[in-house]
């Protein structure tokens, strides 16, 4: 009867608690030591718990930073408001040689609560988990054998460094999130700016082309040389005299020209005295016979075509002396007769 009574007080004054906890024994400051028996109570008038007819109580070790399940009690009736349990082996996640303390965590959900999401969920709305600590006693078992015991133990150890090598390794290769962002937006950027040269290039390449085939035309720009020399003449073909006259414009840009050069007169006359300057001349006289020649046939209204393709111009010179030769001589002066 005192035990039953014990029992229903605990309960009775867990119900008293208030609402921001799970359960009231164990507590962070009890010891439970294997082998030995204990209530664990909870409240069961607790806002979370109270339309759910049963619970679950899960038990964990953190190891690594994770919850590492070791005990379940499943479909205990809520209204009991508790459950008289006893510590054993299977509390335990593997056999010790020597004695020692662990923390436990005690988790109270109801039974259609999913423990998975709603442990690894800050913001749950069930009471957080709860821990209290357990003693591993030391197995005899292991004291017989220790040859085995240390094999395990070593066994044990070489698992768990190489979990915590790996996790490391991962850890250390991952890329941050902004790193691999930094990294596409560079390989981005260097085949945009790839395209754009091989673009820039492609029409440089046709603006030359385009500009090789282009013809170039130079328009001389009016001046002083482009004046034609006037010729005033009557028909080649007649006797007379032939009367040439350059433009005064033309012959004074020439003169200024010659004297805008530091030439002295010998080398001036010897520089008329080459074939070359010979052969300028002759062509200049022929030219200006040319357009003497054209001149004519356009005032007697005779084509170049029709002129006869064996029509031959004299020189300026040849027709200067026959202009002078035929001139015609002045008329003898008349005699006066005296009548007286």
């Amino acid at each position: 009867m005192s035990e039953e009574s014990d029992f229903s007080s605990l309960v009775e004054s867990c119900s008293k608690e208030n609402n921001g906890i799970s359960a009231c024994t164990p507590t962070t400051a009890d010891i439970w030591m294997n082998g030995t028996s204990h209530y664990f109570i909870w409240k069961y008038n607790n806002p979370f718990y109270v339309n759910a007819e049963y619970l679950n109580l899960y038990l964990y070790y953190i190891i690594n930073y994770a919850y590492v399940n070791v005990k379940n009690y499943n479909n205990l009736t809520t209204l009991t408001g508790g459950i008289s349990i006893t510590v054993d082996d299977s509390w335990f996640l593997s056999p010790s040689l020597t004695s020692q303390n662990l923390t436990m965590y005690g988790f109270l959900l109801p039974s259609t609560a999913n423990v998975t999401l709603e442990l690894s969920n800050p913001d749950s709305q069930y009471p957080r988990p709860f821990n209290f600590t357990v003693t591993q006693l030391a197995s005899t078992n292991l004291n017989s054998n220790p040859t085995s015991a240390s094999t395990n133990n070593s066994t044990t150890d070489d698992t768990t460094n190489n979990n915590n090598n790996n996790s490391h390794n991962t850890t250390h290769n991952a890329l941050p999130g902004w790193a691999i962002a930094v990294i596409v937006i560079a390989v981005i950027g260097l085949i945009c700016g790839a395209v754009a040269l091989f673009w820039i290039t492609v029409i440089s390449r046709k603006n030359k082309k385009n500009n090789k085939l282009i013809p170039v035309i130079i328009t001389p720009k009016p001046g002083k040389n482009t004046e034609k020399v006037l010729v005033d003449s009557i028909s080649v073909n007649s006797q007379a005299p032939i009367l040439a006259c350059r433009s005064s414009e033309s012959v004074a840009m020439r003169e200024s020209s010659i004297a805008s050069r530091p030439l002295t007169d010998a080398t001036i006359e010897a520089f008329r005295s080459t074939p070359m300057y010979e052969e300028e001349e002759e062509m200049r006289r022929r030219r200006l016979g040319e357009a003497l020649l054209q001149k004519q046939l356009e005032e007697d209204g005779t084509s170049v075509k029709h002129a006869g393709r064996f029509t031959h111009v004299k020189s300026l010179a040849d027709i200067q002396k026959s202009a002078i030769v035929e001139q015609p001589l002045p008329p003898p002066p008349a005699l006066t007769i005296n009548k007286n």
